[in-house]
């Protein structure tokens, strides 16, 4: 008896929607599935681009970090709150002589 009764127009329209994905429905589950395997590949791909190998270059080079520890020596001995902006002048000044940047 139930075996021949049809779905109403409005319960097919329904049915479709779902399928199609205007509610949320399985084109949607695809989409979120493609959208999270991509990143994921993506950043498999990607991360070991942005670390640093154990045998890279350092971030300064030698003379630059010398340059650094001299200046600081040289400036600290004025305090600002007794000298004012000559600690940071002469730091300056100091960076300036060694053909560094402050």
């Amino acid at each position: 008896m139930w075996d021949d009764r049809k779905p109403s127009a409005a319960l097919l329209r329904i049915m479709r929607a779902i399928q199609v994905g205007a509610f949320g429905g399985i084109e949607r589950k695809r989409t979120m599935k493609t959208f999270i395997t991509a990143l994921t590949l993506g950043s498999l791909i990607a991360v070991p681009a942005f670390l640093r190998s154990s045998n890279a270059a350092p971030l300064i080079d030698a003379a630059r970090a010398r340059a650094i520890h001299d200046c600081n020596v040289a400036a600290s001995t004025y305090k600002q709150y007794l000298w004012g902006h000559f600690e940071s002048d002469t730091y300056r000044a100091c960076m300036a002589e060694h053909g560094q940047q402050e």
